[in-house]
Order: C-alpha cells, then sequence, then structure tokens
C-alpha cells in the first residue's frame, strides 16, 4: 500500500519539473512545441477539398438514389474531376502531391465502376417497379417547385398503388427474378 502512495506522489512532481523545463528530460534533444511542427501539404489539397464540397452539395440535391438523372450527374462531375487531374503534370508535383495524384485517381475511378454497377442494379430493377418513373416525375415536380394539382397528384398516387398491387401479383405468379434485382428493387422502394 505505501509503495502504491508513493508513486502516486512521484508522478505530479515528475510532471511538474518536466513542465517548468519545457517538457524535455535532458536528453540533449528538446521537443517541439506544439506550433513548431510544419505538415507538409499537398499542390493537390484545394482540388480535393472542392470535389468533397461539390460532392456532399450533389449528394443533397439528388437524393433519390435511382434516379437516372443522379446517376448521369454523378458521372460527369467524376469525369469533369478527372479531366481535371489529367491536366496536372504529374512531374511537376511534390511527393505528397504525386501520392494524393494516384490516390484520388483511383478514388475517381473506383467511384464509376460503382456507379456503373449501380446503374446495371437500377437498370435490372426498374421491371419490377413499374411505378418508379411516376414517382420520379412527382419528385422532380416538387424539387423544381413547379405547381402540383392536388387533385392530379391524388390520382397520380392511386394509380402508383394500383400498379404496386398489379406488380406484386404478376412477381407472386412469374419466375422469380434475380436476388439482386430483387435486393435493388427492395432498396429502391424504401
Amino acid at each position: 500500500m505505501k509503495e502504491k502512495f508513493k508513486a502516486a506522489a512521484v508522478i505530479p512532481v515528475v510532471l511538474c519539473i518536466l513542465s517548468i523545463h519545457g517538457g524535455s528530460y535532458q536528453s540533449g534533444t528538446a521537443r517541439p512545441v506544439s506550433g513548431e511542427i510544419k505538415a507538409e501539404t499537398s499542390e493537390l489539397v484545394s482540388l480535393i477539398e472542392r470535389f468533397s464540397a461539390d460532392r456532399r452539395s450533389l449528394e443533397r440535391h439528388y437524393d433519390i438514389a435511382f434516379s437516372p438523372e443522379r446517376l448521369d450527374r454523378f458521372e460527369a462531375f467524376l469525369r469533369e474531376r478527372l479531366g481535371l487531374l489529367d491536366g496536372v503534370d504529374f512531374d511537376d508535383l511534390s511527393l505528397d502531391g504525386r501520392i494524393d495524384y494516384l490516390l484520388f485517381k483511383n478514388l475517381l475511378h473506383r467511384e464509376l465502376g460503382a456507379l456503373q454497377k449501380e446503374r446495371q442494379g437500377v437498370r435490372d430493377a426498374l421491371p419490377l417497379l413499374p411505378y418508379a418513373e411516376n414517382i420520379l416525375a412527382l419528385a422532380r415536380d416538387l424539387k423544381r417547385m413547379n405547381w402540383i394539382d392536388g387533385r392530379n397528384a391524388a390520382a397520380e398516387l392511386n394509380a402508383i398503388g394500383i400498379e404496386a398491387v398489379q406488380a406484386e401479383r404478376a412477381l407472386a405468379s412469374g419466375s422469380p427474378p434475380g436476388k439482386t434485382a430483387m435486393r435493388q428493387a427492395l432498396s429502391m422502394a424504401r
């Protein structure tokens, strides 16, 4: 018990001495103070930060995942960023810049590939959701603040409900679709 008490009493004293001596402990090398550490920055930092901000903005605007407009806009966005990146002279970049260049280019290509898979999944699932285009049209009108007549909108929603029931019946009586198409249709219907 006395040893634990001694250790508990010694630790604050050692910390106090270290803080008086600037945090270094007579090893001949002083530790850097907080503001002295300089992080190297890449020449591509602003391009990458702008990409992140623009992508978040697009995700807020195109909030329906299976919308053809969203898929088209994201593909154009990723290709635009690849074009900007291709305009950068790789040989003139610092080591950090070259690393960021390669990582960013890899990210853009991966996201394009994922977008193509997503587009194919939507294509496979759309036959299971024949009313999806009607929902997209209503959502488009709302987003664009187009005037929506209440009676027409109610009739459209009624028609969507009828199509959903018919699609469910057709699915139950026909041959089952692939698991991937079913998963995609389920995620789209949520």
